[in-house]
């Protein structure tokens, strides 16, 4: 007696790429991988991935501009380099020098000032970084009347300045992790004339490792005159970390977002050893951005021949 038997292969391909993103971002980034193309969004203030020592050059819109508060002194800039990237071909590189505070701030002026500005960048800090004091500067965004240098621990008086930057703090004096504080200089600020110091409150604090690369986007919205509905946040690989609301930042509405502040040093206390910290694919924008969507290259044909799909087996 012969038995007839119906065998059905099935062929399933899975992508293992998907898995190589680095985020699933909302944002303007999710229409631009790998930011290609994204300075051109209207959104977009300016953007920048440092893959050029002409970035300078050939990066900044028309009107816009560099200023360094370290003025002549070529140790006290940050600088372009070839071997660190994110993506691309270069980075900002801040030298820290070891028994100084250097390099000191860049700062990009002379776009269209703006009420509220979402502002993404990557930070990787060596691998074998030592913390000067508690804490290391990072980058920013401020409003000033008139634009100049920054007055460390000057109270704004509402009509001349206010900011925002993420204040990188180490976890504790023997660790090398660290997290993305919130430092923000407004009118009511209490401390002594300095800016106010916030820690992260989304979801608990997310502690970082140097040698690694992190996304960081920060939000700053002015208030409204007469009111304090001003609002600060921080996401650290897309993900919200930080949010304080309430905010009075102004007594004038003239006083608008016009600068961005690109800062890699220990601030006011000497570094210890000499060390590099580097910065990565800036974007400056009107909208939420995101972390850079990654695509991976494409997966290549299977040279194999498809398997057959239905077999007749004959059993004697």
């Amino acid at each position: 007696m012969k038995k007839y038997y119906k065998l059905f292969l099935l062929s399933v391909v899975v992508p293992v790429w998907a898995s190589l993103a680095h985020a699933q971002a909302v944002g303007i980034s999710s229409r631009y991988p790998n930011d290609v193309g994204i300075r051109n969004d209207p959104a977009v203030i300016y953007a920048t991935g440092f893959d050029s020592p002409s970035w300078l050059t050939t990066d900044l819109p028309a009107g816009t501009r560099l200023s360094y508060i370290g003025g002549s002194d070529l140790t006290d800039r940050p600088t372009w380099t070839g071997t660190e990237a994110f993506t691309g071909a270069g980075a900002l590189q801040y030298l820290l020098l070891a028994g100084t505070n250097k390099p000191n701030i860049m700062d990009i002026i002379g776009f269209s000032p703006v009420d509220e500005v979402y502002m993404r960048w990557y930070r990787k800090y060596d691998p074998t970084f030592r913390w000067a004091f508690q804490s290391a500067k990072n980058n920013g965004v401020y409003a000033q009347n008139p634009v100049s240098g920054v007055e460390a621990c000057v109270q704004p008086t509402g009509f001349d300045k206010y900011s925002f930057r993420v204040q990188d703090q180490r976890r504790n004096a023997t660790s090398g992790d660290f997290y993305g504080a919130l430092y923000s200089y407004h009118p009511d600020a209490d401390n002594g004339g300095c800016g106010e110091w916030y820690s992260q409150n989304q979801g608990g604090i997310k502690y970082q490792q140097p040698g690694r690369w992190y996304s960081y986007e920060i939000y700053l919205k002015a208030n409204t005159v007469g009111m304090s509905n001003g609002v600060i946040r921080l996401w650290v690989d897309g993900e919200l970390r930080g949010e304080i609301t309430g905010l009075r930042f102004r007594l004038t509405d003239t006083l608008k977002i016009n600068k961005v502040s690109m800062y890699g040093s220990s601030g006011g206390y000497t570094t210890p050893d000499t060390q590099y910290i580097w910065d990565d694919n800036l974007v400056l924008a009107r909208e939420y951005i995101g972390p850079m969507v990654t695509t991976a290259p494409p997966v290549p044909p299977d040279p194999r021949p498809n398997p057959p799909t239905n077999l007749t087996i004959l059993v004697e």
